[in-house]
């Protein structure tokens, strides 16, 4: 096992820095308005290397004369992966007449990403003194690669929560994303949402009512809201596949081999909840 062991050469080096920074500003001038701008970067980095020096084959190595491989697998690949988010929130929260509180946030984002990927696979290097691909003879069809990708997003989005004396609540929400991997007719999704509830227990007739000594909180809701996903498509899915074709002339050719698709959109979901709260003797008990 050893001698095998020996013979085989692997490094794995992994890298990632995480950084992130942000400032929040409290506009004094106008009281309950704040800003707050945040940047986050992420780096992956991965370094693999291999070798396989000339090696007496198992199965033969009682053989007489012994048998050796001497493809001297050498493989070399690089990956990167470089992700940069900005966003900038500005928040507003206000009393208004003593019973009317309103809250506002509204906020713009930015996500891209950077990937690339490099491989080489070489062969039949003359001598187990050199251990990178460039001593190979031979390169080893289709496992020689690169790849470059990029993808980007750009959101805006918002709240607005408003309740008269803790009485009734109302929440209103929206998102809008732009994404780099749909085509610019369908890039876009608008995504607004909504809930409503009402503390009945809070209102005077209720308070003054028989079931306020048993039941302490009575709080019926309701809610809607859509979700979109993309997660099913790829960077450039919408620009169809490209392959190489050979020789065209003496000259390397590619032509569209997958369909172009620019109808792909946004895959959208709805969601509607109906409920109320209980909470029963002082909210020993309570029930959803």
């Amino acid at each position: 096992p050893l001698y095998w062991l020996g013979k085989a050469q692997r490094l794995n080096e992994v890298n990632r820095i995480t950084g992130n920074a942000s400032v929040k500003y409290d506009v004094t001038q106008v009281p309950g308005l704040s800003l707050k701008a945040s940047a986050y970067a992420y780096l992956f980095e991965s370094l693999g290397q291999s070798f396989q020096s000339a090696t007496q084959t198992y199965t033969q190595m009682f053989a007489t004369p012994p048998t050796f491989s001497t493809s001297r697998d050498a493989i070399m690949s690089f990956s990167r992966t470089f992700q940069t988010q900005y966003n900038i929130v500005a928040n507003y929260a206000k009393t208004f007449w003593d019973k009317h509180n309103v809250s506002a946030m509204i906020a713009a984002e930015y996500f891209g990403q950077k990937n690339l990927f490099t491989q080489v696979y070489g062969q039949n290097a003359p001598t187990d003194d050199i251990s990178t691909p460039n001593a190979s003879t031979t390169f080893a069809t289709g496992n020689n690669t690169g790849t470059r990708s990029e993808f980007r997003i750009i959101s805006n989005f918002g709240r607005l929560n408003y309740d008269f004396d803790q009485r009734y609540l109302l929440t209103l929400v929206y998102r809008i994303d732009a994404t780099s991997s749909l085509a610019e007719e369908n890039r876009s999704g608008f995504f607004p949402g909504m809930s409503a509830g009402w503390n009945i227990h809070r209102e005077k007739f209720y308070k003054n009512s028989f079931l306020s000594k048993y039941i302490s909180t009575l709080k019926p809701r309701i809610s809607y809201g859509e979700n979109g996903n993309i997660a099913g498509i790829g960077n450039y899915d919408v620009q169809g596949v490209y392959g190489s074709q050979g020789n065209y002339n003496g000259i390397g050719g590619f032509l569209n081999t997958g369909i172009i698709n620019t109808s792909l959109r946004w895959e959208k979901s709805k969601t509607k909840d109906v409920g109320i709260d209980i909470g029963i003797l002082k909210n020993r008990i309570t029930l959803i």
